[in-house]
């Protein structure tokens, strides 16, 4: 292939990826259609079309459990990857 023919291809490549990004670029953004309007929106009641939304589940969402207490109590995440702390927390949280 000569020199003259992989310019010509480079420059053609060149300018179709320019005008992918630059269409890209230029098109305009798709617009979704809600139903929700701002005035439901200030209203502030559920949006759930008259219908009473569902009881959430009674999770307690900030608890801490016993193998929680003994990472943090181990040090953390810095100690944690220590052979000693692993061996340690396979055998379970320290009594007391």
């Amino acid at each position: 292939m000569n020199r003259g023919a992989s310019l010509c291809r480079g420059l053609g490549l060149g300018l179709c990826l320019n005008l992918l990004l630059l269409a890209g670029c230029a098109t305009p953004p798709v617009a979704l259609h809600s139903p929700i309007t701002s005035a439901m929106l200030v209203e502030g009641r559920p949006l759930t079309g008259g219908l009473e939304p569902a009881a959430l589940p009674d999770t307690d969402i900030l608890g801490v459990d016993p193998a929680m207490r003994h990472f943090i109590t181990a040090g953390g995440a810095t100690a944690w990857h220590e052979p000693a702390a692993v061996a340690g927390a396979a055998a379970g949280p320290a009594p007391g």
